[in-house]
């Protein structure tokens, strides 16, 4: 129903609905947020790196975050019908996973782009969700994307896994746990410099809020 529209306005409206999901999960499901750095999130676009556990997430940082959000994702979502046609009209960034020099060259180009009409890019470096508890091995394209645009890193964890699993439907109870780190200022690094400091910051902090978690369930 938006397709004939500017996209400012798509996105302001297809957006809205991660918010009223967010807002039934709270108080149908009794799932809720605490967010520790929220005075952390700059004004200017950056590149959001997070861990991947549940589809909670991705209504989070396009729900809450002040900025517009560009997601980078595999194209087989846009096959889901409304939730993949909402995808497309938001003009995000699709890609192959299996095609990788021509998926980067892609992502470089288009994020690029979006950073300059203000967008911040959203990438999830593990490329697939994990199981809850755990953090997987990072691939290299957030730091290579954020060398090659000259563009700060934001790094974020959470554990909505462990309330709303990989592939499941059921949602638990309980107070999701986000951290929000220090800006990455990459200038004198090398990717694979950022890509070691990305992932052992969200290690550490995945690990302490795991951690308390157990500790304030006990």
């Amino acid at each position: 129903m938006t397709f004939a529209l500017p996209l400012n306005i798509r996105y302001k409206i297809i957006t809205f609905w991660p918010k009223i999901a967010l807002f039934g999960l709270k108080f149908i499901c009794n799932l809720q947020c605490h967010i520790k750095g929220i005075d952390r999130i700059p004004t200017q676009p950056l590149i959001i790196v997070s861990n991947h556990q549940s589809i909670w997430e991705t209504l989070f940082f396009i729900a809450y975050f002040p900025k517009k959000i560009c997601f980078i994702y595999k194209k087989e979502l846009n096959y889901i019908p409304f939730f993949g046609w909402g995808l497309i009209l938001l003009d995000m960034i699709a890609i192959n996973r299996s095609d990788g020099f021509n998926s980067f060259k892609k992502v470089s180009e288009i994020g690029t782009e979006k950073l300059k009409h203000n967008y911040s890019i959203l990438i999830f470096p593990e490329g697939t969700r994990a199981p809850s508890g755990k953090i997987q091995k990072f691939k290299i394209g957030a730091s290579l994307l954020a060398k090659n645009t000259r563009c700060n890193i934001l790094p974020i964890v959470h554990n909505a896994g462990n309330f709303w699993k990989k592939n499941s439907f059921m949602i638990q109870p309980g107070i999701i746990q986000l951290s929000i780190g220090d800006v990455i200022t990459i200038d004198s690094l090398t990717p694979g410099e950022i890509n070691i400091i990305i992932y052992e910051w969200i290690k550490k902090e995945f690990d302490k809020i795991n951690c308390q978690d157990h500790i304030n369930q006990n």
